[in-house]
């Protein structure tokens, strides 16, 4: 099982990923794509008349580094900003657009203000160092043979308009006023209802930027279909929003950051595959490549990935935001759908943070942090950089789902010097099944006797209020020898249950000489189910030459499952944290109820119990009544002795059975009742007080006996008189 998962992840990872991204493989590169889009009937560059004598100039037919160009010259200059205005803004495929870039020009920006779509589907560029933006609301599409040549940022945006610093806005939908231009730098996207989508279908080089640079795509439903977008050390920005809001715009060294602060709503960002004329797969794919470094921000309310699409930076930083769902699904032609950033040769490392409402991983999707090192040739150079972390926020659920195919879950791994990053899971409900895992694991390397002794194994963290595994693994282990260094740590808070069941495994293991890892596991109650295979369902921090973990448990309930070594086949659930060859570790379990779990803190002001007697209106202050009610005969409390002041009222006796005759009989005795009771209904006296009879029995009378003079009964008056 260890050698089959090991070259999965060879094959797979270490191959295809995360080589792929260094420039080793482009897997994409000797496909073709079968466009649909007729360049027969696609208009050009049409410029406005909306900045008057500042309008843009069309100079079609330049030869622009081998590439037919339209080559776009005038506008409006505003310091360092220069502003165009087009009716249809178009790149037929096998052409070229580039703006002219004249000298002090910072930012080029460039709108539509026209009903269509902008279809790029060749090349576009500008002949200089500027940053391009392009703003059109009806949508914009990126070709298969779609391509970026910039030297600086590129901004692409179905926004209404673009808000500057000074309150000056150029807007592609307001355009019946001359517009405002300005000398300052912009500040915000402005988005209006229903803002276009955005297409990216572009392939083989793909869109991209120079090192260091920001390329962001922001508008309505975003479509990444067989796409890509590459960037060296730099930002990639991608944001869905729905309905009005603002989008902030800040400028910094690589470009421009943007924030979602003022939007309320988002829309979808799909990543998917697109069909070829060779009838396989083109993969979206988002990469920041180089000696690390750079960062990917993704923000909307559904982000998908299927069908061998990834996000994946070589020590970047990666963000996913999803106001709805993260779901990360399938493989396509051998490539797994997957979220990643690996570790770089030097430099700093990358982490990945989801945050979302929902997290599903399924069917061969991975979210990972990886520490590889790089292979050239038949050479693998190690790296000492440590792997990022892996953090999820999910405030609803976390869904895991494998299958029998292929490896699914949420991964750190280092299989070079450097140490693997931890994971971290704060969610409400954490489900890990059919064969899915949730894996923080150090690798050895063996390739061509190559033999690399590897970093340390990444501590895996949970937060949840219910743990349910089904056929599901959380793993920290130290696959092979690593300096003899404590082992990787697992730490469980479950608020609610952690249930276990169908050879589901918890294990802080260790080969070698390395020691096993410590699991700590706090949770009210543990239940693991039956043994349904051949295996059960084990908590294990055991080691092979090292010496075992420490396993501590709290819980108030343990169900299904006992300390024991653990044998392979052994039909039954077991905790264990022994060692084949070293010292025995710990075992601590505490299911002791703690006396102060669900009490309520009282207050440490003492009341006044005066305040809590109801109090006589009509003699306020000056005396009140507290009346304790007896029990029958029984004490009044179950800590006192009975008293002979104790009230004594017996049993009551059954009334008297009448003798038996015949039903005439009975009758006749009915009407002589009948006729000896009085004509006028008796009036019903509240009795206001008991006495003993002749006969030590309780009578209620209605006379207070402890007032002597007149017994009459005083009425209840609505006023208090004065004394």
């Amino acid at each position: 099982m260890a050698k089959s998962i090991y070259s999965y992840w060879m094959r797979n990872l270490g191959l295809t990923l995360f080589l792929a991204i260094s420039g080793v493989l482009n897997p994409t590169s000797v496909i073709l794509f079968k466009t649909s889009y007729k360049n027969s009937a696609l208009a050009q560059i049409v410029p406005d008349r909306t900045l008057g004598a500042e309008s843009s100039v069309i100079n079609p037919n330049v030869n622009i580094e081998g590439t037919l160009s339209d080559q776009i010259e005038g506008g409006s200059i505003r310091g360092k900003n220069l502003f165009h205005s087009f009716e249809e803004f178009n790149v037929r495929e096998g052409q070229g657009a580039y703006f002219v870039n004249p000298v002090g020009i910072e930012h080029i920006f460039s709108r539509v203000t026209g009903n269509s779509i902008s279809q790029l589907l060749g090349k576009l560029g500008v002949l200089g160092n500027a940053d391009l933006f392009l703003i059109n609301p009806n949508g914009i599409v990126f070709g298969p043979n779609a391509t970026l040549d910039l030297k600086g940022s590129f901004l692409a945006t179905t926004a209404n308009s673009l808000i500057f610093e000074d309150g000056t806005q150029f807007s592609a939908t307001d355009t019946y006023a001359p517009p405002l231009l300005t000398i300052s730098i912009p500040a915000g996207l402005k988005f209006r209802e229903s803002a276009g989508s955005i297409l990216n279908q572009s392939q083989g080089q793909g869109l991209g930027v120079q090192p260091g640079k920001t390329l962001a795509l922001v508008g309505g439903n975003i479509t990444m279909q067989g796409g890509i977008i590459g960037v060296p050390l730099g930002r990639i920005e991608l944001g869905s929003v729905a309905g009005t809001g603002q989008v902030s715009l800040q400028e910094i060294d690589s470009g421009w950051t943007l924030s979602y602060e003022d939007v309320q709503n988002f829309k979808d960002i799909e990543l998917t595959e697109s069909p070829t004329s060779l009838g396989t797969s083109i993969l979206s794919t988002f990469s920041v490549d180089g000696e690390g470094g750079g960062s990917i921000q993704v923000k909307g309310k559904r982000v998908t990935l299927t069908s061998g699409s990834q996000i994946a930076g070589n020590g970047a930083n990666i963000v996913i935001s999803a106001s709805e769902t993260v779901e990360v699904s399938g493989i396509a032609s051998g490539r797994f759908s997957g979220i990643g950033s690996d570790s770089p040769l030097n430099g700093k490392e990358g982490s990945v943070t989801i945050n979302t409402k929902k997290l599903i991983v399924q069917d061969g999707g991975l979210v990972a942090s990886f520490t590889n090192g790089r292979l050239r040739g038949d050479q693998l150079t190690p790296t000492t950089v440590p792997g990022g972390n892996l953090i999820v926020n999910a405030s609803e659920s976390v869904e895991l789902k494998g299958n029998a195919e292929s490896l699914t879950g949420l991964l750190s791994r280092t299989r070079s010097s450097g140490a693997a990053g931890n994971i971290t899971i704060n969610t409400g409900k954490l489900i890990v099944r059919d064969g899915a895992t949730i894996s923080a694991e150090s690798t050895g390397v063996d390739l061509l006797g190559q033999s690399i002794e590897t970093g340390q194994a990444g501590n895996i963290n949970i937060n949840a209020n219910s743990l349910s595994m089904n056929q599901g693994t959380i793993t920290a282990a130290e696959r092979s020898q690593s300096g003899g260094e404590e082992g990787a740590n697992i730490t469980l808070k479950i608020s609610d249950l952690l249930r276990m069941e169908n050879e589901s495994l918890i294990s802080a293991t260790a080969d070698d000489s390395a020691n096993g890892g410590n699991i700590d596991i706090d949770t009210p109650l543990l239940l693991v189910f039956p043994p349904t295979g051949s295996n059960g369902s084990d908590i294990i921090a055991d080691a092979e030459t090292g010496n075992g973990g420490k396993i501590t448990i709290n819980s108030q309930g343990i169900f299904g499952i006992e300390e024991r070594e653990k044998s392979e086949g052994n039909q039954s659930n077991d905790i264990d944290a022994s060692s084949e060859f070293g010292a025995s570790g710990q075992v601590e379990i505490d299911n002791t109820i703690d006396p102060n779990r669900g009490l309520i803190e009282l207050p440490e002001t003492v009341l006044d119990p005066n305040a809590l007697v109801a109090q006589n209106p009509c003699k306020l202050g000056s005396e009140s009544e507290f009346v304790i009610t007896g029990r029958g005969g029984l004490p009044p409390s179950l800590s006192e002795d009975l008293s002979s002041d104790a009230t004594q009222v017996g049993l009551v006796e059954p009334a008297p059975i009448e003798s038996r005759g015949t039903e005439e009989q009975r009758s006749s005795k009915a009407e002589d009742k009948t006729s000896s009771l009085p004509s006028v209904p008796t009036t019903i006296i509240p009795a206001q007080g008991w006495v003993f009879n002749e006969r030590g029995e309780v009578v209620l009378v209605a006379y207070d006996p402890t007032v002597t003079g007149s017994q009459r009964l005083r009425e209840n008056g609505e006023r208090c008189t004065s004394p």
